[in-house]
């Protein structure tokens, strides 16, 4: 009974990992590196490295997965509330998809009486603006976006790379000073001077502001060049700061790409449709009707570009496309690329005709006429745990890839050049070998 439940909830989690617009996927990766690269650094240096090492990743993680959005918000606020400026609509490029910034502000401004899209997130602004210059506004809201912008990706960098380093090693400091001095003081009160030493052993500016406020991959890597280049130089020593460099800078792959590729080449390798399966669970649960449409008008079609070539069945193409975009489609203040518009069209025709390779005479897509229902419920079923699957075995190994194998390499590296096997941070380190 729970299997079902969960295999039936499938579609939606892989939907909810995938959201471009939320870091759930970046969360599932970052919880166990936290861990193990933790654990590492207590099995090299113990406490101290172990407590170190935790705090780096998880105020890293905050900061990484949130700063930039947090700074935008509180840019936005300040805009809205004492600049007076309408922020709640995404930063747009026409070439590429709709202009959700003139077409908000025309409607705002009263310049557009009537429009097809949706504008209920903009009715805070209601008769607000109306009667205003929409040029003027328009250029008020870009250059708003954009300062907001620079200034969150600036404010979250300083923070990785400057700020959060130098806090977690005056703790370490603290921490080892005050171990010291409880050692010093044990030794006076068992009447013993000798003491001992003690060792222990991470156009360009339209493009900028765009993906700061519309593609989370872009929000977690832009901030890594000037954090790593921040981690580095506060480093305590050239072996710290290699270890730093060589974690940090293979993290970006490991985070951020990996598990794309590795979810590409497996449906690559298997013939998978690349089709989100939420929309190929919508796919299957159509009535009867729409669906022999479709396949009929598949049939007769040698290229298809547009769902609206083979169904008329408008609601279930807007249902596709709202799924696809999470919900951005048809909204006037929400920008939509075009090209991703057509790799949701091109992964449902992918779906759909692996629907029609696989029919057999035993289970041929059509039975007396009307359209086989267990065969698209198959081959979308199918599909979807494909794709799941392929969406776990990507994580999975982008996991190993930050918890295991890239902290493994930094302290193989340390111990190569130093013959130390000990928390570079800490380390006692000869003035040639930092030289």
């Amino acid at each position: 009974m729970l299997i079902n439940k969960f295999t039936s909830n499938i579609p939606q989690i892989v939907h909810t990992i995938n959201n471009p617009n939320l870091p759930v996927g970046t969360l599932i990766e970052e919880i166990p590196t936290d861990i193990g690269r933790s654990y590492a650094g207590y099995k090299r240096g113990g406490v101290i490295e172990g407590a170190e090492k935790l705090r780096k990743e998880l105020m890293s993680a905050i900061v990484w997965m949130f700063g930039i959005n947090a700074f935008n918000s509180l840019g936005t606020k300040i805009c809205e509330n004492v600049l007076n400026i309408p922020m709640n609509m995404d930063y747009s490029n026409s070439k590429d998809g709709n202009d959700a910034i003139r077409n908000s502000v025309e409607f705002l401004v009263g310049k557009v009486k009537e429009t097809k899209f949706d504008t209920s997130e903009l009715a805070k602004y209601k008769d607000k603006y109306k009667g205003m210059d929409p040029e003027l506004l328009i250029k008020r809201i870009r250059g708003a976006k954009q300062v907001t912008s620079i200034l969150a990706v600036a404010m979250n960098c300083f923070a990785m790379g400057i700020l959060l380093p130098k806090i977690n090693q005056a703790i370490t400091r603290k921490k080892i000073q005050k171990m010291k001095q409880e050692k010093l003081q044990k030794a006076q009160n068992e009447n013993n001077d000798k003491g001992k030493d003690i060792r222990f052993k991470g156009d360009l500016l339209n493009s900028f502001v765009f993906n700061v406020e519309n593609n989370n991959t872009f929000r977690l890597i832009v901030p890594d060049v000037p954090m790593i280049a921040g981690r580095v130089g506060t480093s305590r020593n050239i072996f710290e700061g290699i270890e730093n460099f060589v974690i940090d800078g293979g993290s970006i792959y490991f985070y951020n790409f990996s598990a794309g590729h590795i979810q590409s080449a497996l449906r690559k390798a298997t013939k998978t449709p690349n089709i989100p399966p939420i929309i190929a669970d919508i796919l299957s649960r159509a009535d009867e009707k729409t669906l022999s449409e479709i396949f009929t008008n598949l049939n007769a079609k040698s290229n298809v570009e547009f769902l609206a070539d083979i169904t008329t069945n408008r609601e279930l193409i807007h249902e596709i496309f709202d799924k696809g975009t999470y919900g951005k489609i048809g909204k006037i203040n929400r920008f939509v690329k075009s090209d991703d518009l057509k790799d949701i069209t091109e992964g449902v025709i992918s779906f759909l005709n692996t629907v029609k390779s696989a029919q057999t005479s035993e289970q041929p897509l059509f039975k007396n006429g009307s359209i086989n229902i267990d065969l698209i419920k198959k081959v979308a079923y199918k599909t979807n745990m494909k794709n799941a699957a392929f969406l776990a075995i990507g994580l999975g190994i982008s996991i190993f890839g930050l918890a295991v194998a890239i902290p493994k390499l930094a302290f193989w590296i340390t111990r190569k050049l130093t013959g130390k096997n000990e928390f570079s941070g800490t380390m006692v380190v000869d003035k040639k070998e930092n030289s």
